[in-house]
């Protein structure tokens, strides 16, 4: 537990020091089923502590880095 609020903090200090790489995918496709995705009825915060993930949504395609973070609005496949 303390490593995962150890990830947070430090996200949150990237935040107010205005040095944190945030993606926000466009809302297209809204509660649409796709082949290999789903989508959630509220946004989702993903914050990537190591390695990458690749997301591919309707309107973008991305890969999220290390230490950086996506909101995702509710009902994007992804």
């Amino acid at each position: 537990m303390a490593d995962l609020l150890n990830d947070v903090e430090r996200v949150l200090r990237a935040l107010q020091a205005g040095r944190l790489r945030l993606r926000v995918p466009r809302p297209a496709g809204l509660f649409r089923r796709k082949p290999r995705a789903d989508f959630h009825p509220t946004p989702e915060f993903f914050i990537q502590t190591g390695g990458a993930t690749d997301f591919e949504c309707p309107a973008d395609t991305f890969r999220l880095g290390t230490w950086e973070v996506c909101v995702m609005p509710g009902g994007v496949p992804h």
